[in-house]
């Protein structure tokens, strides 16, 4: 899940960068991630690299905050040294897919003027820093990345230029959905098992997300205090003045930055003290070891035909109530349906479905990045 891109001030960089503050790298360090990434020639940079990578803008990044699901933070924190790393591999792959996604989809842009008209351009050579972090403000278990896209791309003659962030936030959803689908892929190739569960959204609808089959709701529930935190704070200020006709959602994102805490120093042994109590309490059993035998006892994610009758009741259900849509629709509707059924599906394969799909007629012959894509169901 991404949750909402937040901006990140020249001030506000030197707390990524802090040692003994929550956004600090736990190894110390910062890659650089893109297809640019040359642009660095020392991918483990500094906080003076960054300001100078965007000539010193006001704003210096948008904090793109993916996180993993409640039971694989749990798993991350707790399981076994093996597990962990393949969790951690799975992870970062999954975050290096979202970066791939969102340079070859269109929506890094910038602004500039033409005619005494606002245009927008595609950016590129656009660079990410992931700060990956285990735990939440309660320092309970949370797997999740601050990815810093820097405030900072390259036009067609190679001006450095700030960028415009709409496309990034309009799609976020999407964008997030494509990084939890990537994982949960990654998962599965090595070799663990995974369960759909429903959980109401911040808009407040219902949607499926991918979990570790072997922990259940009550583990999750035991382990997700910051999340009642919102809950709690969200009824308190409902009825009050000036919020009585809000969405759920609305709500949810007021009380969620009303009720944080200041930011904590992480001491992983007192942390482990608490996490094994609560453990013992709500009977979560850490995974053994996932052997070869295990690893090859499962299917992999890539049945060609469940995948393709997947995009196509996706794409049914967007021309119920759309006569035009993009790519990014289709890849979006298509994963929401594929959760349903636990079947992680990655970008790819859904592009494959559509790119053979001869019930589509594009608008247009100009090959576009997917964000422009517009299809129509041939009739």
């Amino acid at each position: 899940m991404l949750a909402s891109p937040r901006g990140v001030s020249k001030e506000r960089i030197g707390h990524y960068y802090a040692k003994d503050n929550y956004y600090f790298n736990e190894k110390q360090k910062f890659e650089i991630l893109g297809n640019n990434a040359s642009r660095i020639e020392n991918k483990d940079v500094t906080q003076e690299d960054i300001n100078e990578l965007v000539s010193n803008r006001k704003m210096v990044a948008k904090d793109l905050t993916f996180s993993a699901s409640k039971s694989f933070g749990i798993e991350y924190s707790l399981g076994d040294k093996y597990v962990r790393e393949k969790i951690e591999n799975s992870w970062n792959n999954a975050i290096k897919e979202g970066v791939s996604y969102m340079e070859k989809s269109g929506l890094l842009t910038y602004k500039y003027k033409l005619e005494g008209k606002s245009r927008v351009g595609e950016a590129r050579g656009c660079l990410f820093v992931p700060v990956q972090h285990e735990v939440n403000r309660e320092c309970e278990p949370l797997l999740h990345t601050h990815l810093l896209l820097l405030n900072s791309g390259l036009d067609k003659q190679g001006n450095n230029r700030a960028l415009d962030f709409a496309a990034i936030c309009a799609h976020r959803n999407a964008i997030g959905r494509v990084v939890d689908h990537a994982f949960a892929k990654n998962l599965v190739d090595a070799g663990f098992e995974l369960r759909s569960r429903i959980i109401e959204t911040k808009n407040g609808k219902e949607e499926n997300y991918f979990e570790f089959s072997h922990i259940d709701d009550k583990v999750i529930d035991a382990f997700s205090t910051r999340r009642k935190q919102v809950l709690n704070a969200a009824e308190l200020i409902k009825n009050e003045r000036g919020y009585e006709n809000i969405s759920d959602g609305e709500l949810n994102q007021i009380a969620a930055v009303n009720s944080r805490k200041t930011k904590q120093k992480f001491d992983r042994e007192s942390s482990e003290k608490i996490w094994n109590d609560i453990a013992i309490k709500s009977n979560y059993t850490p995974l053994k070891i996932v052997t070869a035998e295990r690893l090859n006892s499962f299917e992999k994610s890539n049945n060609a035909e469940f995948i393709n009758n997947i995009y196509e009741k996706a794409k049914g259900k967007i021309i119920e109530t759309e006569a035009g849509f993009t790519r990014l629709e289709l890849i979006e509707e298509t994963q929401k349906q594929a959760a349903i059924e636990c079947m992680p599906v990655s970008v790819e394969e859904v592009n494959r479905c559509i790119n053979s799909d001869k019930d589509l007629l594009k608008a247009g012959d100009k090959i576009e990045k997917f964000a422009h894509e517009i299809y129509f169901k041939v009739v």
